[in-house]
């Protein structure tokens, strides 16, 4: 199965990354939005063909010492959460 998830823009607020952190976070995010879509492909099976404009996920508790690596991956879990609703 393919999923295609075409995300235009990800609004951080609080965070001042550099362009590496910027590009790790990125990876990170896709990486972990690729993990759990694979684990539920029946949930991605009902998202098919679904637009959704604007999409706010909940707010992420962070100790601010995280990775761009961990950031990622728990921004991807926050957006995946959102969708998964």
């Amino acid at each position: 199965m393919n999923v295609n998830l075409h995300i235009e823009r990800l609004v951080l607020n609080g965070f001042a990354l550099d362009g590496r952190d910027a590009a790790l976070v990125q990876a990170a995010v896709r990486a972990e939005l690729t993990r759990l879509f694979g684990q539920n492909e029946a949930g991605a099976v009902s998202l098919a063909s679904t637009a959704v404009p604007n999409l706010r996920a909940a707010p992420m508790r962070l100790s601010g010492a995280e990775t761009p690596p961990r950031l990622g991956a728990a921004i991807g879990q926050s957006v995946y959460g959102a969708i998964a609703e």
